[in-house]
């Protein structure tokens, strides 16, 4: 079941212009993926303010 819509922000990913990358923001986190293999940039979460 998909979470409630006061939850869900749109769009849930952010490609780059080049789609080499994507992101997702969290809370007090932004995550962002490089492609081919959608695997976590550095290995790690950026933290910012909330």
């Amino acid at each position: 079941f998909p979470p409630p819509d006061e939850y869900v922000t749109w769009p849930i990913f952010r490609w780059s212009k080049d789609d080499r990358f994507f992101a997702r923001l969290g809370t007090d986190l932004l995550s962002v993926y490089e492609t081919p293999g959608f695997g976590l940039l550095d290995k790690k979460s950026i933290k910012i303010p909330g």
